[in-house]
C-alpha cells in the first residue's frame, strides 16, 4: 500500500511541475540534449501526416542533433488537435525546419514542484493522522483494573496417617 501511494505522490509532483518557455532559435540555438516542445505549422501537418497521422499539434522530445535545415528528434509524446495525445518510446525521427512553426524549452517549474510537493505532503500527513486517530476505535482507560486470578481445578490431596 505504501509503494503505491509512494508512486502516485511522485507521478503528481513530477507530471505537474514543467512548463513551456518559448524560445527564440536565432538567439539562442538548438543543442543536443535539449528537452523541447515544438508546435507544428499548418504546411508542416500536411507533410507529417504520413509519419505521425492527421492532425499533429505538437512534437514533444530531446533533441539529438540540429542543423539549419532539420532536427533529428527522440520523440516522446505527439499532441493532436482532436484526439489527445500519444506516448511515444524515444523513436527517432528527422523534421524540416519549415514545419516547426513555434519552440519550447521544457523546463522544471521551482514555484510548481513546490506548491505540488507541499500539497502532496500535507495530504500524506493527513491521511497518517486520521488513520492513527481512526485506527484505535476507543479510548484507553487510563488505570486498568487488574485481571481476576484464574479458579484453580485441583483438589487437595489427603492421606490418613495410622
Amino acid at each position: 500500500m505504501r509503494q503505491w501511494v509512494l508512486a502516485l505522490c511522485s507521478a503528481v509532483i513530477v507530471s505537474g511541475c514543467y512548463v513551456n518557455t518559448p524560445v527564440d532559435t536565432a538567439a539562442r540555438p538548438l543543442v543536443s540534449g535539449d528537452r523541447v516542445a515544438l508546435d507544428i505549422s499548418d504546411a508542416g501537418r500536411v507533410s507529417l501526416g504520413d509519419r505521425f497521422g492527421s492532425g499533429v499539434a505538437q512534437i514533444e522530445g530531446r533533441i539529438k542533433a540540429a542543423s539549419d535545415q532539420t532536427l533529428a528528434l527522440q520523440v516522446f509524446r505527439v499532441s493532436y488537435l482532436r484526439e489527445g495525445d500519444s506516448r511515444w518510446a524515444g523513436e527517432e525521427v528527422v523534421l524540416d525546419r519549415s514545419t516547426v512553426g513555434r519552440t519550447y524549452f521544457r523546463t522544471l517549474s521551482k514555484k510548481r514542484t513546490a506548491v505540488a510537493a507541499a500539497s502532496v505532503g500535507g495530504a500524506l500527513l493527513a491521511f497518517i493522522v486520521t488513520r492513527a486517530v481512526v485506527s484505535s476505535g476507543r479510548e484507553r482507560d487510563p488505570d486498568p483494573e487488574p485481571p481476576e486470578p484464574p479458579i484453580s481445578t485441583r483438589f487437595p490431596r489427603f492421606q490418613l496417617v495410622p
